[in-house]
């Protein structure tokens, strides 16, 4: 769980930044290919894969904020990133598995 929490939390952190509405996606993947281009690489790798795997973690966050139950904080995190995941699941209902990726590749591109 300790593994999931870490590696499947920040690509819910890295989605969210890449679907916000702030106007702040392009400054941070900018920041980010600078500032930490291992990360920025990391998510190149990873975020194209997470689409199609989003409707099970939505169900594992939930579970890791069951295990965290206390201190409430840690646990609303990952409850938050499950309810993330299963928008992405939801998107993919609509869109296709293409769609999505090219959503995701045009954020890291930025």
């Amino acid at each position: 769980m300790c593994y999931a929490g870490i590696n499947k939390r920040f690509q819910a952190l890295a989605v969210l930044v890449g679907a916000s509405n702030s106007g702040v996606a392009d400054a941070f993947s900018k920041e980010l290919k600078h500032g930490q281009p291992d990360i920025h690489n990391w998510m190149l790798r990873k975020l194209p894969l997470m689409s199609s795997k989003a409707h099970r973690w939505s169900h594992e966050m939930h579970e890791i904020a069951a295990f965290l139950e206390r201190p409430d904080g840690a646990a609303r995190m990952f409850e938050g990133a499950g309810a993330l995941y299963n928008l992405v699941a939801e998107e993919l209902q609509v869109r296709s598995h293409q769609e999505v990726l090219s959503a995701l590749n045009d954020y890291l591109d930025s």
